[in-house]
Parts: structure tokens; C-alpha cells; sequence
């Protein structure tokens, strides 16, 4: 997916610091671990970077990194949040949960068909408890446990009940 236009929900996405490996000794790069300017960086040391340069880093012919799968993406955690979506914390996770899964499945094809049936599932267990929070009456505030994505989805939601409820009790 190599689209040039970022929105601000994708920038801040991207901008999540994201665990890399280094595939062979990178000269003069010793700095990203703590070491001296001059020092070199070891082969399979890992470093931190946001995931907008880490992606540009990993990929190519012979790059110099690889992507470390986060551990929000992992099966352990994603388990968690299938056993109950709808009351999993996803926020905690990360707030953009979801924008950021999107720009990593080009880079992760062998987890790919997994772990997009996996979000797949999160999201339809959530969307339910998101149209009863946008139509349910007595929750004025949304929920604090909804990523950016889900938050959206909740207003939309919430601005249909509201607007359909102007137009059917309309008093003459």
C-alpha cells in the first residue's frame, strides 16, 4: 500500500515507535543503541524508530532493518481481545489500533491472512457494542475504551439516532 497521502490519523499512527532488528553490522551507527558515533551497530541488535522511517528501512532489495511484529499484533494479545471485544480496552493498546494494522499488512505477509481475519473479528465484536453505545440514550459521553477509528463510527452512529429521532417524533 503506497499511497502518498497521509490524513492526520495516519500520521499519528505511523509515528508509533516500533521495535527493528538490524540485518547485518551498519557502520557508524552504534548512536541508535547508546554507543559512541563511531561505533558500529551490531548485526540482530534492536532498535527503536517510529514505523513511518522503520518501513522504509525494512524494505527493499537487501534492507538494512527489519520490523519486530509489536506485541499489540501478536496472537497472545490478540486472543485476549477476541475473547471479549467488546469490553477489551483497546486505547490501551494504542489509540490507533486499527490505522496502524492497516499500513503493516504489506510488510507482514505470512501473518497477513491470520491476523487480518483476527482484526476482522475484533472489529465486527466491537462495531455491535458501538451502535448500542451511539443509540443507547442514557450514554450521553462515548465510551473511553475506543480507538480513533471507533470513536468515529460512535459519532456517526450517535448523529443518525439523534437526527432520525428529530424527524419521527416531529410534533405537528
Amino acid at each position: 500500500m503506497d499511497v502518498f497521502y497521509l490524513d492526520c490519523n495516519d500520521i499519528m499512527a505511523t509515528e508509533k515507535s516500533v521495535k527493528c532488528r538490524a540485518n547485518r553490522v551498519l557502520p557508524r551507527m552504534g548512536y541508535l543503541i547508546g554507543l559512541s558515533g563511531e561505533a558500529d551497530l551490531p548485526e540482530h541488535a534492536v532498535v527503536e524508530m517510529p514505523f513511518w522511517k522503520a518501513k522504509h528501512l525494512s524494505t527493499g532489495r537487501q534492507p538494512p532493518f527489519s520490523i519486530i511484529l509489536p506485541g499489540m499484533y501478536r496472537p497472545k494479545f490478540l486472543n485476549v481481545a477476541l475473547a471479549e471485544p467488546a469490553v477489551f480496552p483497546m486505547t490501551r493498546a494504542l489509540p490507533q489500533f486499527y490505522q496502524l494494522v492497516v499500513h503493516m499488512f504489506p510488510l507482514f505477509s505470512d501473518l497477513s491472512i491470520d491476523l487480518r481475519e483476527c482484526i476482522a473479528r475484533i472489529y465486527r465484536g466491537r462495531v455491535r457494542m458501538i451502535t448500542d453505545y451511539a443509540y443507547n440514550e442514557s450514554s450521553v459521553l462515548k465510551p473511553a475504551h475506543l480507538d480513533n477509528w471507533e470513536t468515529q463510527l460512535f459519532h456517526i452512529g450517535r448523529a443518525g439516532h439523534l437526527s432520525l429521532l428529530d424527524i419521527c417524533f416531529v410534533q405537528f
